[in-house]
């Protein structure tokens, strides 16, 4: 191994080991669609403006998904990562405002939106990750045996390993939110490792 090639796999160690410790003490950081929310439902009973109650639930929130009810439009599904009393009065009345409606804060329903955590999103990638992953096993042990089956294994599992572990480390160390971005990034660092592994028995052998 180069001295560079050992820099670097000491520097992915750290790194690892780093992220570990902020996924034991503060977990990943979610975005709104896959962290833990509250959704406001406002019932709608005439034709409405979407971009309306987008723009009403910026100016109370800042961040929010907005969408319609239903393909009838039965009203308003608002997302946001909490709200208080005080936010939901205001909102009441700023929807009775623009349309003239009597809404009370009663007329609002509030439900909790759990998060989807990291896992089950990786979850995802295991099996295709497992049946390539034999696949190509199979094919480097037949295709290079004469470099050693202990080599050719090792070759292809760790790089895999450790840039699946690595790319986690990096959105917990540098916090960037979970969306489902993260499944085909990892799927790509994954396809990177194996080239890169297959590369590698090629030029010993």
């Amino acid at each position: 191994m180069t001295k560079a090639k050992k820099i670097g796999l000491l520097v992915s160690i750290v790194l690892i080991v780093i992220g570990a410790i902020i996924f034991a003490t503060m977990g990943f950081n979610y975005d709104l669609s896959y962290g833990s929310a509250k959704r406001i439902r406002v019932p709608m009973k005439e034709e409405f403006s979407l971009q309306d109650y987008k723009s009403i639930a910026k100016e109370i929130y800042g961040n929010a998904e907005v969408e319609t009810i239903s393909v009838f439009k039965e009203g308003v599904s608002i997302k946001v990562k909490d709200t208080s009393d005080e936010q939901l009065d205001t909102l009441v009345a700023k929807v009775n405002e623009k349309y003239g409606y009597e809404y009370k804060r009663e007329d609002i329903q509030v439900t909790e939106m759990p998060k989807v955590e990291a896992v089950s999103i990786i979850k995802q990638a295991i099996i295709p990750i497992i049946i390539t992953l034999l696949v190509v096993l199979v094919y480097i042990i037949v295709r290079y045996k004469k470099l050693g089956i202990l080599y050719t294994v090792l070759n292809l599992l760790v790089p895999a390993i450790i840039t699946q572990l690595l790319v986690l480390s990096i959105y917990l160390i540098c916090r960037i939110p979970v969306t489902n971005v993260l499944l085909p990034i990892l799927l790509t660092v994954y396809a990177g490792s194996i080239i890169y592994s297959t590369k590698q028995c090629e030029n010993k052998r």
